[in-house]
């Protein structure tokens, strides 16, 4: 029998790798088990694709699920792909059905933990995602969250938190482990040029209680940059923050 059994919530494939590849690493060597819940496919709307783009767009998804099961066979965890077929940038338009597929597995695989992403503004299916971790913390599920990326002042930051937190643990990676990592990275070909991210930690914390009615920090978030192209692109996010803050409060609000 494991020690613990961890329940990794990951918006997209690649998520479980950016946020805590070594984290789940290190927990497996220790004789934990990990598993892995894609509430995404990762890929970007078929909507929003080039014309030329759509018609491979089935493809595209199968790829970056074989990307996402050849990192677990070098892990050692196990994954699992959301029953609905998501899109990337869509979870903030179906938080409660995810959230009741998140319970589902929960109660299928009774995890001792619960790992999601902070709300740092990297990806609004992050930011979505860490509500519904929230809301497993009140519901008396222990709750890890971890540094991914945000553009705090103006600045990228890799697997730091936002603000300085007391609680928050830092795991500075070995050389043979930032380079184990990078060596990961490259799994993941469909995201070539997108995952030239920090190797260096990895940084968790119990979630804390954040003001969902705002967005993360004041200024440009990660995901709104580049947003001076004048015309649509598919690889530049649109979401509005403000929607994406309204609908994770109407999702809290509905159970409280």
């Amino acid at each position: 029998m494991p020690e613990q059994k961890i329940l990794v919530l990951a918006a997209h494939p690649d998520d479980e790798l950016v946020g805590c590849g070594i984290s789940i690493k290190n927990n497996i060597e220790m004789g934990n088990e990990v598993l892995v819940l894609f509430l995404t496919n990762g890929c970007i709307p078929v909507e929003e694709l080039w014309f030329w783009q759509k018609w491979k767009h089935s493809k595209a998804v199968a790829r970056r699920l074989k990307e996402a099961q050849d990192v677990a066979d070098i892990l050692g965890h196990k994954i699992k792909i959301a029953k609905e077929n998501r899109p990337a940038r869509k979870l903030w338009r179906g938080l409660n059905a995810a959230y009741n597929e998140v319970k589902q597995v929960i109660d299928e695989y009774e995890p001792s933990q619960i790992w999601v992403c902070a709300y740092e503004g990297g990806n609004p299916d992050h930011d979505c995602l860490n509500a519904i971790g929230y809301k497993l913390h009140t519901e008396g599920f222990e709750v890890l969250e971890f540094a991914e990326y945000n553009y705090k002042d103006g600045k990228k930051n890799y697997n730091t938190f936002i603000a300085f937190a007391k609680d928050a643990k830092v795991i500075e990676l070995t050389k043979e482990e930032s380079k184990f990592k990078k060596e990961l990275y490259k799994k993941y070909t469909s995201e070539k040029g997108n995952l030239n991210l920090g190797i260096k930690q990895e940084s968790y914390r119990p979630i804390r209680k954040y003001d969902y009615h705002s967005p993360p920090h004041k200024g440009e978030l990660w995901y709104e940059r580049f947003r001076q192209v004048p015309f649509h692109h598919p690889r530049i996010d649109r979401n509005d923050k403000t929607a994406i803050s309204r609908a994770i409060m109407a999702f809290i609000n509905l159970y409280s």
